[in-house]
């Protein structure tokens, strides 16, 4: 998080990362503006996998592509309030798609139930395609998000029991 696509910053910076010496592929979630500036810092630094917001660049379908020449995957992630339209002529180009199931940038959040229904017209556009919801999912929830077409989930508040901000 820059502090520029979502209000909050967020401690963890290429070098950081790469000081943890983490031994299996990990993914990136990357909440800032202009993501293609960030990719090669985020790749030396042992990233496997990009997700990057659709609403933080103008370059998505150049950004994909060059995320797969580092050899990456890419995912794209989808606010809200976005139309899944936006994602018409990209969904074919990444490796998945994260749906946020809140407005991104800060942990702790109710989940917005119309996001339910990208879910199901996300599964039913692309079949085998992964999709992963991030953001407002909790214990109660998580059946109905698996149901209507996710195939991951990311909780940080229900998995530790505490809003975190």
């Amino acid at each position: 998080m820059d502090g520029k696509f979502v209000p909050n910053t967020c401690w963890c910076t290429p070098a950081d990362y790469a000081s943890l010496k983490i031994k299996n592929p990990q993914e990136i979630h990357l909440m800032v503006k202009n993501p293609e500036k960030q990719i090669n810092a985020w790749k030396k630094a042992g990233a496997k996998r990009i997700v990057f917001h659709a609403e933080a660049t103008n370059k998505s379908a150049a950004l994909i592509t060059a995320i797969r020449k580092l050899g990456m995957e890419a995912y794209i992630a989808i606010n809200p309030p976005t139309s899944p339209e936006k994602l018409r002529l990209l969904a074919s180009k990444v490796d998945g798609i994260l749906v946020m199931g809140v407005h991104p940038g800060r942990a702790g959040q109710k989940f917005i139930p119309h996001v339910i229904q990208k879910i199901k017209s996300f599964r039913k556009k692309y079949s085998s395609l992964p999709i992963t919801v991030d953001g407002g999912v909790t214990f109660e929830n998580a059946a109905i998000l698996l149901k209507s077409g996710a195939t991951g989930l990311v909780s940080t508040s229900a998995v530790y029991g505490k809003k975190i901000t």
